[in-house]
This record gives C-alpha cells, structure tokens and sequence, in this order.
C-alpha cells in the first residue's frame, strides 16, 4: 500500500502517520513523505465498494474554481486498476485538527462559533450550480442527465 504513494510522488520514505479508516476494502491513511516533503491523504478500495475516488478528485476541482472553500490538492487519482488492484484517490492533508478532535475541547460559545464558520463553509458549497441533474463526468460537467426545470 504505501508503495502506491512512494512511486505515484517519487518519495522512497513515505511512512503511515494515522489510520482514519482500515477496513478490508477500504482504507484511509494518512502518509508523510520526507523527499518530497508532502503530509498526504489516501484512499484505497476494492471497486464497487464505495463511490468512484475520480468523483472526489473532480468535485475538488469544482470546489476550488466556485467557491473560497479550502479543499485539498488532488495528487494522483486512479480507476483503472492496470498497476494496482485498487481504486486509489491520494490527496494533500489540510492544516488543521479535525472537528470531532477539536468539539470536546471547546467551551459553548467557541463551539457556536465554530458551528457557524463550518455553516457559512456548507452554504458556500450550495452555492456550486450545474445546467441539469445527473451523474457528474470527468469534466465536472453533468453528464446524462436531466434538465433543471423552471418555475
């Protein structure tokens, strides 16, 4: 598994910092790399498992060319499973402490605030528009799908 990440950046010390999720046919880990210097997210699947990793990596995309919302750099993304037999999404690690570290640390009143940054956070990713209702393709654009209808 952690070859995936050393060839995928060119690192020969990447090395497992925290298992987020380790599951037979899912896997989420993060990995720091030395040379490069890089703190990285990846996910690994069985196909079928879970939704298709090329999804994440283009709503990313999406997210950072409509929104202000700070989301991850998509590193390599990979559905084909021709070098590998998973499905694999590796991405950058954001600065910052998880929300289910950080709750039970804060008093009420920096808990509400903290609950309306990530409120303002969600209506911004509301904001995200597309022409018609369907599955999004590798453009990020809708594919096959159904027009919107107007009032």
């Amino acid at each position: 598994m952690i070859d995936v990440v050393g060839r995928v950046v060119g690192s020969r010390s990447p090395h497992v910092t925290e298992w987020h999720v380790r599951r037979e046919n899912y896997v989420v880990v993060a990995v720091e790399c030395e040379r490069p210097p890089m703190r990285l997210i990846m996910k690994l699947e069985v196909p079928g498992e879970r939704p298709n990793r090329r999804l994440d990596a283009v709503i990313a995309g999406l997210v950072r060319a409509q929104t202000v919302v700070l989301t991850f750099d998509v590193i390599a993304v990979d559905v084909s499973r021709q070098e590998w037999p998973w499905e694999y999404l590796i991405v950058t690690q954001l600065p910052g402490v998880t929300w289910q570290a950080l709750y039970p640390q804060l008093d009420a009143s920096s808990r509400a605030d903290a609950q309306r940054q990530i409120g303002r956070a969600a209506a911004e990713l509301h904001t995200l528009a597309f022409d018609s209702f369907g599955e999004i393709g590798p453009d990020g654009l809708v594919a096959d799908g159904t027009a919107v209808v107007d009032n």
